[in-house]
């Protein structure tokens, strides 16, 4: 019974128990499950529907494929259908949505053709926003490191929701730094759609370190000033990540989500 014990606490078991924690299966009228909104916020508006919906999608909770039931959604909410149906026509118009005649919403999904599309406009105006490449000051360089050294930590403990959620404000705390922040906002679309499927590429161990070590490259280069570095650099954590991804769009649908 001790060595029971002892194998159910090990490094290897935990592991796989926070894995198992991290993932569900099932049908998508099953698994559709919102984070509970924050103590002492009433979600009674449009806005704040769209914005609990759109926070679930980004963070994996709600997938590429996933139906939305309205009555069901409304109440987890506690709010009429009518919010929710107004949330929904937003989200759609943004394109985080989509509508299908007498199926309803559900999560957008991309086909590799859209995803290369995608990654392709990143590229134009991710470098042209870091070109010149934007001033380091002693204050951005430390909330970079601490969004590495936070990203460290999740990326040990296996808690992908905070991965994804990291490496975007890694990101766009140097995209900010451009001061052009039309731009950014449409980047900031741009990731959005492509952001139910990052999940699945930092469920992979390899890929978790392999962020951790290109985000420390892409400091390194904003440090030196090197410009070519960082764009190189860039060039080769988007790569990957695209790769990686065109491999999940031939999947079928709706993929697993994660869970908080």
């Amino acid at each position: 019974m001790a060595a029971a014990m002892e194998d159910a606490t090990s490094p290897r078991a935990r592991t796989k128990a926070k894995a198992k924690a991290n993932r569900t299966d099932g049908p998508a009228s099953e698994r559709l499950k919102l984070p509970a909104p924050k103590r002492g916020r009433t979600v009674d508006t449009v806005a704040a529907v769209a914005d609990e919906l759109r926070h679930a999608i980004l963070r994996g909770h709600l997938v590429p494929g996933e139906k939305i039931r309205q009555d069901a959604l409304a109440e987890q909410l506690g709010v009429s259908r009518i919010p929710v149906r107004e949330a929904l026509k937003t989200l759609a118009a943004n394109g985080l949505l989509e509508y299908t005649m007498n199926l309803g919403f559900s999560v957008a999904r991309l086909n590799e053709s859209d995803f290369r599309q995608l990654y392709r406009l990143r590229r134009l105006i991710e470098e042209e926003m870091t070109t010149p490449l934007p001033d380091l000051d002693k204050a951005a360089a430390a909330r970079l490191a601490s969004l590495s050294r936070q990203m460290v930590r999740a990326a040990e403990d296996m808690q992908i929701v905070d991965m994804v959620r990291l490496n975007r404000e890694f990101h766009f705390e140097i995209f900010q730094m451009s001061g052009l922040s039309l731009m950014v906002e449409v980047v900031g679309r741009m990731w959005d759609l492509a952001a139910p499927y990052h999940s699945t590429y930092l469920f992979d161990p390899t890929n978790r370190q392999r962020v951790i070590r290109e985000h420390k490259i892409i400091r390194a280069a904003l440090a030196g000033g090197d410009q070519d570095a960082y764009h190189e650099a860039m060039a080769e954590h988007r790569a990957a990540i695209e790769a990686h991804l065109s491999q999940v769009l031939r999947q079928p649908l709706p993929f697993g989500r994660i869970e908080r």
